[in-house]
Order: C-alpha cells, then sequence, then structure tokens
C-alpha cells in the first residue's frame, strides 16, 4: 500500500518514517484514508473545509495534481459523497483515478508520482519518532513546490538533506577507569615516555566516552587529572554523577568533545555542580537531573552553546561562565528543555502542590533560544536581558522575565505558551509575537510597553494579550495584528488608558477587568468586537468603532470540579457594573449570558446606529446560595433566577429595539420560596433610554423595565413567561400599537399611553395596561364602582394573578383592544376623546373574567366571555355602543355626557344580569340592579311613549305600541327592575326627558308584563 500517496493527496504533504509505517498497518487504502481524516491533525488542517464536500474535492485536486478541478470531475465527486461515500473511500478511488487517467491527463500524474518520491525520501530520511511533524510547516514546503518537471524533486531532495542532520558515522565506546586516563586522537602523536598500553586512541568517527563521578574511589573514573583528546567526528561525554565535579586541574584537560551529557543518578533530590574548567571546544550540554539539579559552573564559550535539560522538576538551573568569557553586550545561548518543571497539583484529600518552576539562571547572556519539548515551566528573569525567543513543539508556562527585555518571539512554536512579561520596566518591551498554541497567553503592564510596540498573534490558535494598566494614565498605539482577544486590568477608579486601534487588525474581544477608564480608539480596523465585562468589572469603556459591537457578561467557572460536586446552579453569578459608551457602532448587541449579572450602563450614540439587540440567557439556582459577591448580588435561592440585566441600556439614534429575554431584566420581589410577590421599588427596575426607535420587538420572561421612549410607535412582543412590567414612570408617548403572543406569564405596561390605538394580546397568560387610569379617576362614572365580584375595582386588578390580565387605555381617536385568545381575566380601561369621530373596540377573553371600561367615544363596541364580566362605558352625544357580554353573570354599566340620542345595544341580555344607568348632568337615574328606586314610572304609558319618540330612532310610538316589564336583574327571584316592552326586545331608557339614552335589552325573555 502507498502511504505517501494518502499523505500527498490528504494532507498535501510528506510523510515521515513513523507515520509512513504506523499508516503501512491498515487492513487497505481505504481504511487507512477514512483513519488519516478523522484525526485531529486532518480536522485542524481542514479547519472549516472539513465538513465541505466541494471543498474537500477541490483540495484534492490541488494537492495531488496541483491543479482546479473541472466542473465535471468536481460534480462526480461530490456526488458520491453525497451519495454516503467516505471521505477515505473517495481519496483511495480518486489516487485509482489519476493512474487510470494518466494517458488523459500526463501533467497531472507526473505531478503526483514526482510528490510522492519526495514523501518516501522524506519517509527515509526523516524517522519521525520525536516529532510532531503532522505539525511542522516543512513537511508540506517539501512538495508543495513540485510539479510535472524532475528538477523540483531534486530541490524538494536537496531541502530535505538541509533540513536534516547528518548522524555521522558511530565511533568507538571508551570507558574511564579509575586514577588517571589518558584518550589521545587517533593520528596524535605518542607523549615521550607514554607506550600505546598507556593510552586508549579515540577514533576519527563519533566517539561516545564514559566516566563516574562517585565519592567511592574505586568507583570514580572521571578525574581532574585525566587527558581527553576527542579527536576527529562529534564525540560525546556521558556522566553518572554522584558528585560534584571541580574541573580538570594540572595536567587534565579535555578537548575535542563537542558533547557533554551528565546523568544525576542521586536517589533522592541533591543539588550537584560541573566545572568546565580545563575543557575546549565544547558546544553542548545536555543534563539529566534526577531528582534533583545539575549547575554548570566556569563554562567556557557562549559561542554555538546549546544546553539541554530533561525532566528538571524544581529548584535552579544554573550556568555559569567562566570569567570574561560573556563580556560583550550581545552574547547568545540555545537552551533546550523537555519537560521542565511541574503543573499544579489539585487533591481533595490532602494539599494541593503549586506549580513548580525551574528559575533558569545565565549571568552575561544577552539573548536567549529556547527549544520546547513537552510541558515547561520555567522563570527566566536571569535567562537574557535583551531578548527571548522561542522554538519547537512543545508548550510553556514562563512567569518571570529581565526587566529589560526588550522582543519576545514565540512564533516558530507550535505549543500553547503563556508568559508573564510584567517585569518589564520603563516601556522597553517593543516586540512580542505569539506561538502557534490555542490561547497562548502574554500578560503585560501597560509600563512595559513601548507606547508603538510591535505585537503579532497567530493564524494558527487563539492569542491573548493581558493589559494591567494599574492605577496610573497611560497611552498605547501598537502596531498589532492576528491578536484576537486582549484583557485589560485596572485597580483605581481614576486610572486611564488610551488604546489607539489604528494599527490594530484581528482583534476580535476585549476583556474588562478590575475598574478604571478605557478608551478604545481609532478602531478603524474592526467590522466586529466583543467588548466582555468580567466578574466584578466597573468604570469606563469608551469604545470609537463602527460595524458590529457586541457588550457581554462573563460566567463563573468552578476553579476544582474534581474536588466538588458543585455545578453552576450552585455557586453565584456573576456581577459587573460597567459602563459602555458605543460612539460609531451601527449595531449593538448586549448578551447577558448564563449565570451573570449585568447592573452598569451600555450607551449607544452613534449616528449610524440602527438597531440595539438585548439578549438575557437563563440559569437557575439549583441549590441555596448564600455567598455575595463584592458588587452586592444578593444570595438566591433554588429555583431562582440568576442571568439578569438590572442597568440601563440607552441608545439615541437606534430606529428599532430586539429583546429576547429568557432571564431577568430588573429586580423582583420573591418569597424565601421563590414565590413571586411583586415588582419592588422602580429603583428596581432596568431603565432603557431610546430616544429615536420607532418598534420595539422581542420576548421576555420576568421583566422590570423603566422604558423612556417617546417616539415608540409599536410593541411587539412574541412571548412573555414571567412577570413583565413596564413602568409608570416611562415615557410612551407615541406608541400606537401593542400586540403580545404567546403569552404565558403576564405582561404588565403601567405607563401612560395617549396614543395607543390597537393591542391584541395571544395567550394562555396575562395583560396588564393598567396606567394611571385604571382607578377610573377621568373616567367620570367608575368612581371606584362595583366589579364582577361585588368588590371595587381596584380589589379586581390587586386580586389578579398569573393568568389574568389587565389593561388601561389611550387617548387615541381609534382604539383597538383583541385579548380574546387570553384564558386568564382581562381589565381594560380606555381613556375618553372628545372629538368626533372617535372609537373603541375592545374583546376581552372568551373564557376568563374581564373588566372592561371605556369613556366618552362616539362608537363603542365591546364584547365579553364565558364567564362573568363587567362592562362600563359612556357615549358621547348621538352615540353608538354594541354590547355582547357572552355567558355567565354579567354587568353592564352605561352612561352618556349632556346630549341627546345615545344609544346601546346589549346583544345578549338575559336574565340574572344587572344594568347600571347614568348621565353625567342628571347623576344616576333610570333603572337601578336589585332595587325599584329610580324605576321607570310603571303607569305612565304616555309618558314613556313620549320619551321613545325623543330619540331619533323611534317615531309616532303610542301607549299602546308598548308595555312595561319588570325582570330580575340581579339574579333574584324578585323581578324589580322596570322596562318596555317594544317590537319583542326589551327597552331602558335614562333621563329620558332629556331624550339621553336608550338601551336595547336583546334576547331578554325572562321577564313580567306589569301593563
Amino acid at each position: 500500500m502507498q502511504v505517501s500517496q494518502l499523505y500527498v493527496a490528504l494532507f498535501g504533504r510528506a510523510s515521515e518514517g513513523a507515520g509512513n509505517k504506523f499508516w503501512q498497518g491498515a487492513e487497505d487504502m481505504q481504511s487507512a484514508a477514512q483513519g488519516m481524516v478523522e484525526t485531529d491533525a486532518a480536522e485542524e488542517f481542514y479547519g472549516d473545509k472539513y465538513d465541505d464536500d466541494a471543498a474537500f474535492v477541490e483540495m484534492l485536486y490541488l494537492n495531488t495534481m496541483n491543479k482546479a478541478p473541472d466542473a465535471e470531475g468536481l460534480d462526480h465527486w461530490v456526488a458520491s459523497l453525497e451519495g454516503g461515500a467516505s471521505r477515505g473511500e473517495v481519496a483511495a478511488e480518486f489516487i485509482a483515478a489519476i493512474e487510470d487517467n494518466k494517458e488523459i491527463d500526463p501533467v497531472g500524474y507526473a505531478t503526483f508520482n514526482n510528490r510522492v518520491a519526495v514523501s518516501d525520501y522524506t519517509a527515509d530520511k526523516v524517522p519521525g519518532e520525536d516529532l510532531k511533524v503532522s505539525e511542522l510547516d516543512e513537511f508540506v514546503g517539501y512538495v508543495s513546490e513540485v510539479t510535472d518537471d524532475e528538477s523540483t524533486v531534486a530541490a524538494a531532495k536537496e531541502k530535505v538533506d538541509a533540513d536534516v542532520p547528518d548522524p555521522g558515522v558511530p565511533g568507538e565506546t571508551i570507558t574511564l577507569t579509575a586514577g588517571k586516563d589518558i584518550i589521545l586522537a587517533a593520528d596524535a602523536e605518542l607523549p615521550d615516555g607514554l607506550t600505546e598500553d598507556d593510552v586508549v586512541r579515540s577514533t576519527d568517527n563519533n566517539d561516545t566516552i564514559k566516566g563516574i563521578l562517585d565519592n567511592q574511589p574505586s568507583k570514580n573514573t572521571l578525574d581532574t587529572s585525566d587527558e581527553i583528546d576527542g579527536g576527529a567526528g562529534n564525540n560525546t561525554l556521558q556522566v553518572e554523577m554522584g558528585k560534584n565535579f571541580s574541573g580538570f586541574s594540572g595536567s587534565g584537560f579535555m578537548k575535542n568533545v563537542e558533547t557533554v551529557e551528565l546523568t544525576n543518578n542521586v536517589s533522592f533530590a541533591r543539588n550537584l555542580s560541573f566545572s568546565s574548567k580545563g575543557t575546549e571546544g565544547v558546544t553542548t550540554y545536555v543534563l539529566n537531573p534526577g531528582q534533583g539539579s545539575i549547575a554548570l559552573n566556569d563554562v567556557q564559550s557562549a559561542e554555538d552553546l546549546t544546553v539541554k535539560v530533561n525532566d528538571q522538576k524544581s529548584g535552579d538551573l544554573n550556568i555559569v561562565f567562566a570569567s570574561g568569557k560573556v563580556s560583550g553586550l550581545e552574547d547568545s545561548m540555545d537552551l533546550a528543555v523537555k519537560n521542565v518543571g511541574s503543573a499544579a497539583q489539585h487533591f481533595c484529600n490532602k494539599a494541593d502542590i503549586a506549580q513548580q518552576n525551574v528559575t533558569v539562571k545565565a549571568v552575561g547572556i544577552e539573548h536567549t533560544t529556547v527549544n520546547l519539548e513537552g510541558n515547561n515551566y520555567l522563570n527566566l528573569a536571569q535567562a537574557a536581558s535583551k531578548t527571548l525567543t522561542f522554538t519547537g513543539e512543545g508548550s510553556a508556562s514562563i512567569t518571570a522575565v529581565a526587566p529589560a527585555l526588550s522582543a519576545f518571539d514565540a512564533s516558530s512554536v507550535n505549543g500553547k505558551i503563556t508568559a508573564d512579561l510584567t517585569d518589564v520596566t520603563q516601556n522597553r518591551l517593543q516586540d512580542i509575537k505569539f506561538s502557534k498554541g490555542n490561547l497562548s497567553q502574554v500578560e503585560v503592564n501597560a509600563t512595559s510597553l513601548n507606547i508603538a510596540a510591535n505585537i503579532e498573534g497567530s493564524t494558527a490558535g487563539l492569542s491573548v494579550l493581558k493589559i494591567n494598566h494599574g492605577a496610573g494614565n497611560h497611552t498605547l498605539a501598537p502596531v498589532m495584528k492576528d491578536v484576537e482577544a486582549a484583557v485589560f486590568v485596572g485597580t483605581a477608579a481614576s486610572a486611564n488608558i488610551n488604546f489607539v486601534g489604528a494599527g490594530v487588525t484581528g482583534l476580535a474581544a476585549v476583556t474588562i477587568a478590575g475598574t478604571g477608564n478605557r478608551t478604545f480608539a481609532d478602531m478603524v480596523n474592526n467590522d466586529t468586537m466583543t467588548i466582555k465585562a468580567a466578574n466584578n468589572a466597573q468604570g469606563n469603556v469608551v469604545y470609537d468603532g463602527f460595524g458590529v459591537l457586541n457588550v457581554q457578561t462573563v460566567a463563573p467557572t468552578i476553579a476544582l470540579p474534581c474536588c466538588s460536586s458543585s455545578k453552576l446552579g450552585e455557586i453565584a453569578p456573576t456581577n459587573s457594573n460597567l459602563t459602555v459608551n458605543s460612539i460609531n457602532a451601527s449595531l449593538v448587541n448586549v448578551d447577558i449570558v448564563a449565570h451573570s449579572r449585568f447592573g452598569g450602563e451600555v450607551q449607544i450614540n452613534s449616528l449610524e446606529s440602527d438597531m440595539v439587540t438585548l439578549n438575557v440567557a437563563s440559569a437557575k439556582a439549583t441549590a441555596d446560595i448564600t455567598a455575595v459577591a463584592v458588587l452586592g448580588t444578593p444570595a438566591f435561592v433554588s429555583g431562582e433566577e440568576l442571568t439578569a440585566f438590572t442597568g440601563t441600556l440607552s441608545a439615541s439614534h437606534a430606529n428599532s429595539v430586539l429583546i429576547d429575554a429568557a432571564g431577568d431584566i430588573g429586580q423582583f420581589n420573591f418569597t424565601d420560596d421563590n414565590v413571586f410577590e411583586g415588582f419592588g421599588t422602580a429603583a428596581d427596575a432596568a431603565e432603557m433610554n431610546f430616544a429615536k426607535a420607532q418598534q420595539l420587538s422581542g420576548k421576555v420572561a420576568n421583566a422590570n423595565i423603566k422604558l423612556i421612549a417617546p417616539d415608540l410607535e409599536t410593541i411587539d412582543l412574541s412571548g412573555v413567561r414571567g412577570y413583565a412590567l413596564i413602568t409608570e414612570d416611562s415615557s410612551l408617548a407615541s406608541l400606537e400599537s401593542v400586540s403580545a403572543v404567546g403569552i404565558t406569564g403576564v405582561l404588565s405596561i403601567a405607563a401612560e399611553m395617549e396614543s395607543l390605538a390597537s393591542a391584541t394580546f395571544v395567550g394562555s397568560g396575562a395583560v396588564d395596561l393598567t396606567g394611571a387610569t385604571i382607578e377610573g379617576t377621568d373616567s367620570g362614572f367608575l368612581n371606584g364602582a362595583i366589579a364582577t365580584d361585588g368588590t371595587d375595582a381596584d380589589s379586581f386588578i390587586s386580586d389578579m394573578s398569573l393568568g389574568d390580565a389587565t389593561a388601561a387605555g389611550s387617548e387615541a381617536l381609534n382604539v383597538d383592544y383583541d385579548a380574546s385568545a387570553l384564558t386568564g381575566r382581562f381589565a381594560v380601561s380606555v381613556a375618553e376623546y372628545n372629538g368626533t369621530g372617535s372609537t373603541a373596540s375592545v374583546t376581552g377573553s372568551r373564557i376568563s373574567t374581564n373588566f372592561i371600561e371605556v369613556e366618552a367615544r362616539d362608537t363603542i363596541t365591546v364584547r365579553g366571555g364565558s364567564s362573568s364580566d363587567y362592562i362600563g362605558i359612556t357615549l358621547n352625544e348621538g352615540g353608538t355602543a354594541t354590547l355582547t357580554g357572552g355567558a355567565g353573570r354579567d354587568i353592564f354599566e352605561v352612561a352618556g355626557t349632556s346630549g341627546e340620542n345615545s344609544y346601546v345595544l346589549i346583544e345578549d341580555f338575559v336574565a340574572g344580569r344587572d344594568v347600571l344607568l347614568g348621565a353625567t348632568d342628571d347623576g344616576w337615574q333610570g333603572v337601578t340592579a336589585g332595587s325599584t328606586a329610580g324605576d321607570v314610572d310603571a303607569t305612565a304609558m304616555s309618558s314613556i311613549a313620549d320619551d321613545m319618540n325623543g330619540f331619533d330612532r323611534f317615531s309616532n310610538i303610542t301607549a299602546t305600541d308598548i308595555k312595561v316589564v319588570a325582570f330580575a336583574a340581579d339574579g333574584s327571584s324578585t323581578a324589580n327592575t322596570v322596562g318596555v316592552l317594544y317590537n319583542n326586545d326589551v327597552w331602558v331608557i335614562a333621563d329620558g326627558t332629556n331624550n339621553e339614552m336608550l338601551i336595547q335589552l336583546q334576547g331578554l325573555t325572562n321577564y313580567e308584563l306589569i301593563a
């Protein structure tokens, strides 16, 4: 099986030996290919193309034949994938098709074969056991330039040869003995007085010399008097250390030995030292410190020096140069570390172990290159004074650096590096380059950075820059790219940092922590920005950027999930009081994530701002939470909402507002059992100021909002889950229409709405639009009159609970309320309109009780439901009203202003209902429920006829045309309410002498004839 073909086709790169050998073990070509595409490396390589069939096929063409697909070929292979073939099957078939079509496309065939040949060559040259070669750019580069031209194959092989060091020819292993040893180079002259039996000859190849340092003389084989000459080749001294070595002295020396490998074999933690005094030409030290450490003393040169350290878990790494050897200003050293230091360890049944950092000390070195393998934890404050450069596949936590550091370059590292550069002083730090590892982070003080520092993140992973701006005032104008996230931390409310973004590209998110004032000026290269408010974030943020701005909270984290069964629902939410001011963003989204609360302010002052959205997630406490956060987050009981927006949202020019809130907006009164008791005081409301917005839409759960929106014309809600209030001190002067669909809770708008013309409510919950008119103080006739249960109107409203609804009307010319889809109680009070042509149409709940009041209008239509309703109206002069009570024991209260010819039709009046009649000039008149007081005189038939003829609706009625009837309007067995029977309908006249009110009781049949 040709595995190299798969490496080229799937990844566009050469294979290394270990990987090639591994996939040779697959069952067949298809299995190997499918296994490859299912690896993490494949997902990282393909990125967002991983699940894109067309992109996958296009990559096969490019990797193998260095060309784009033709339309027919693309359609064929995409259809195969869509038909159920796996990517592995398609890749194997694709490779076979290249062979089958070599006569049709000889160039593509030759290109593919040449690339495969380079891959095979690379696998032979590079074993790969110690390399994460799938992440090395070089392995892509080896084949990317290969075409059908054979010369490109030769060039690629030369590149492989240049990158892979020649291992050389192994020489002899020379073991030192107790006492003095003399090792001569192969071609060296024999010293006077010595025979060949007195010396050991090294070879011209790569020899290994082995010695032991031991406190027992009989076991000690490396002596200070040894004379060692490795001669030609690349030679190594390997030493097993049980004690310190003070260097060669007297006639002793060591030369032509390029590598010294030291192993601390003491069985306990012991710090040893090795002096290089008397050595010459050592370029590499390999340190295996075991349970302790190994210090290098009297190092003779820093030129081409590499120190490799393996598995040192704690302590110091001392590299001390001989006097005068690093006296220059540009001395450099390479340091290679593998699993040096150790991570923090957390335990549930004993004390935690803190992170162990190995402190590297190399006094006199200005430039250090650190190669990383594995996971490393380093303090480099004394490793270099000017520059730090990192390479390799590993990761590192750098806890300290030198104060004079000017450049930090981790761009060649494939792993993750977190680095604390806060020790740098006096704005010295000029260059920062992040590693390729995801979530690599560099932390600096604002005082550390040069004002125009060059900062470069990585496109391979998320790069995070943390800037501590403390308590002072700072300005930073970096040239920064590909740093996706930044964190700004302040410690004083008076602190100011001005971050100029004219030279910044790629920054997508900024987290604000602590306090202070942060200004992000000239963010001209950002189409989208997210500002995150960390826990306890305070102070101010000014964002001067265009496009989309997201203001977002952060959720808490559980520090030690292994030691606790606690979940997010069992810990206090985060809480932030940040003020964010957006100057130029055209679209602003405020996102309150689950388990967080925001009590700050978001100000949107952009002239171009078109829409504002507020999203509030939801998360309930799963246990009682007694912890209190710094900014006053209260304790929570189990089941209580943990997510809330309690601050202020202002948009001076936005046209529309969208709210999607599953969590709370504002604050509420709950009992200890999490039972809703009320909306609290006005101070508990979240405030929203929208000076120009004309539309508000969305859905809410529990919401307590002061809404200042004088130009708002429509409110369109698709859902209300809990208790939602727009407070009475809101400003909704222009509101014309309210629509609420999907109501399962209670929506309440208490503000005056002078222009409200229509309202539609649908759902099993309730709508409360009570406002100032609900008490009837402006009605002219209600004045706290009866409700359906015999109590006053206030009691009716205050007794309403989830599933009930109330509404207060407006002073609009035409009003239309529709609550027919509500299953809870409904109450409405529509304000008077004294102009001509005014109308009011109100449809109450079809199922539950309705309390409907309409003040003075010309035309009124009211429809109740199947329960006992109260319907009260006032008609303007000459007005008409059509009232339908529906089933149930209903109360109708009708009144008219001064004037004539007001007419009311009650379509379904039956016995057992009450009618209250009145007119404003003469007080209550006509018939009264349950009493004969004020009844029309049953004997004055001619007077009644005259009264009826006074209305435009009648003419020429005589006493013989009518009969006086009595009926039990209050449901009692006594027929004591009097009316007139005319044309099979009962009529009631209110203040007939002035021809003011005529009421037709259509459908009443249960009456008694009196005259």
